[in-house]
């Protein structure tokens, strides 16, 4: 939002917010130049190669009469499944007079782009459905597995003390790491350069 006095213009976007009905919802201040006015809002989803325009709706009078506000809603419900992929590019017009003025944000058009909490994000990757970032899912992934191979080296240790005790066991077999999983394999880099096949394996 531009940084401007709010005395000194005929028409202005006041604020945007959005709803949790999935719906654009917005104030536009208009100086009150006649009775007989409209405010519209104007919006497209695909730059400007098709355009959509809602009405806005009289609100209150403002200033002792000075200006008026007006209200929109921008619904999104057509556009929610594919909503990252779009970008919203508005502007607002005002009719009173035989005259359009318009808030166009000095030109450059109002901008809003969309992007969903991790939550709510389609299936897909470990760190798009469960994990904010590569690194949790590395440690997460890490303190399983971690689990898993101190569960095996029990069962292991078990296994050797009962062929030990029963004389039908080779020492020189059981073997046992000290060192744990996560200092013997980098899982950050395995993630980062995943494994590919090859057409001619060498052994």
């Amino acid at each position: 939002m531009p940084q401007r006095s709010t005395m000194d213009v005929d028409v202005m976007l006041e604020d945007v917010t959005l709803s949790k009905e999935a719906t654009i919802c917005g104030h536009v201040k208009v100086r009150n130049l006649a009775f007989q006015k409209s405010v519209a809002v104007r919006f497209t989803f695909d730059f400007w190669q098709t355009t959509s325009e809602v009405s806005a709706k009289y609100e209150q009078t403002l200033a002792h009469g000075t200006f008026d506000r007006f209200s929109f809603v921008v619904r999104l419900h057509d556009i929610l499944s594919k909503i990252e992929d779009k970008t919203l590019f508005m502007a607002i017009r005002y009719a009173v007079n035989g005259q359009e003025l318009w808030d166009n944000n000095l030109g450059q058009n109002y901008k809003i782009t969309f992007s969903l909490p991790i939550t709510f994000r389609a299936p897909g990757t470990i760190a798009q459905t469960q994990y904010a970032s590569d690194e949790e899912a590395v440690a997460n992934l890490t303190q399983k597995l971690e689990r898993v191979q101190s569960t095996e080296a029990l069962k292991e240790t078990q296994r050797f003390h009962r062929r030990q005790r029963s004389g039908s066991m080779d020492e020189d077999f059981f073997f046992k790491s000290s060192a744990s999983l996560s200092s013997r394999y980098t899982w950050g880099a395995s993630l980062k350069k995943p494994w590919k096949p090859t057409d001619h394996p060498t052994p």
